[in-house]
């Protein structure tokens, strides 16, 4: 083996033994900063779409009560609470971009009205036993599909209370 192939090889090996750990070590260092970075921007997205479910979910809970002081929603007359639900839900239908209906009234037997036509009937469900069972505002069923469209949805089950907070009979 000449010198020259010596010298060579020497240097081949030296730049081997220090480039492979340094790209060892540089690439563990780049992976855990990655993998870092990417956590806490998964977190932060789960973090914004949470919140931004929360204000949704408030703003349904805030609409619910303020339907809730409509008179003709005490009094459960169906005469006056059909027409409303059929304007209250057309109006609603154009403002969140959803062409079903989107608000019920019910009585406390799980009977109730989405608009002139079209009634319901949540008796026996989870939910609804749950919430007239029970001292809560309101309960959130579980996911299910509509009978309307097929489309998934939940069911927000605020019960009607009297002036005492007493649930109407």
């Amino acid at each position: 083996m000449s010198l020259r192939l010596k010298i060579i090889t020497a240097f081949v090996f030296c730049i081997i033994i220090i480039v492979f750990p340094l790209l060892f070590i540089l690439e563990t260092t780049v992976k855990t900063s990655n993998m870092e970075q990417a956590e806490s921007q998964t977190l932060q997205l789960i973090e914004s779409k949470s919140n931004e479910i929360g204000a949704w979910l408030n703003q349904r809970i805030n609409e619910i009560r303020i339907i809730h002081e409509y008179a003709a929603t005490n009094d459960l007359d169906p005469k006056t609470i059909r027409p409303y639900l059929t304007r209250l839900n057309r109006t609603l239908s154009t403002q969140y971009g959803n062409s079903n209906e989107t608000f019920a009234i019910g009585a406390n037997d799980g009977y109730g009205w989405v608009n002139d036509s079209i009634t319901i009937n949540i008796s026996g469900r989870d939910y609804f036993e749950k919430v007239m069972s029970s001292d809560l505002e309101y309960v959130i069923s579980k996911p299910i599909i509509s009978k309307s469209d097929g489309t998934p949805a939940f069911i927000i089950c605020y019960p009607i209370v009297n002036d005492d907070n007493k649930k109407k009979k």
